[in-house]
């Protein structure tokens, strides 16, 4: 079984991912975290949205790839992906229909001013769910490329959470 974790930044996703994980003996992979163990480090001030995205789709579809090989021997995993752009989901939907692989789409459907609220706290406290700083720019952002997930886009696989 493979737990897709969606939702905008500040939605929870991390804090989700860390508690299904537990209940389902998961192995989690985070964008953030891969993002800031392989490539933060490396970005140039000033660089636009386009490297950040580049490198985050690699990273997203390699999670896809390792989760592929995990059902395989029977462990489940949770991508904590964000899962924002529709084509993306449909993309890695396609991927786990043809290998058979179970899946289920945990969205985390929070307001705005709840999301900037715990991203402030977040950047402030930099505890367990801290990878990076996220600016309201980067919100703004993330807003705007947002493709909302409906419901029947997922045939019973959608659970969503208003968290």
């Amino acid at each position: 079984m493979v737990y897709i974790v969606g939702g905008l930044p500040g939605a929870g996703k991390t804090t989700y991912s860390k508690k299904l994980a537990k209940e389902k003996d998961a192995i989690v992979f985070s964008t953030d975290v891969w993002m800031t163990d392989l490539f933060w480090m490396d970005q140039t001030p000033g660089e636009d949205a386009t490297w950040a995205l580049e490198r985050t789709a690699r990273c997203e579809k390699r999670m896809v790839k390792t989760c592929l090989q995990l059902s395989e021997i029977g462990v489940p995993s949770i991508l904590d992906i964000g899962f924002v752009n529709l084509k993306w989901r449909q993309k890695t939907y396609a991927a786990l229909d043809s290998a058979k692989v179970p899946f289920e789409v945990h969205f985390l459907d929070v307001d705005r001013p709840t999301r900037w609220e715990r991203v402030q706290k977040r950047n402030n406290e930099k505890g367990d769910s801290y990878s990076f700083e996220v600016t309201e720019e980067m919100l703004d952002f993330m807003d705007k490329v947002y493709d909302p997930i409906e419901s029947d886009e997922m045939s019973g696989k959608l659970v969503t959470i208003q968290n």
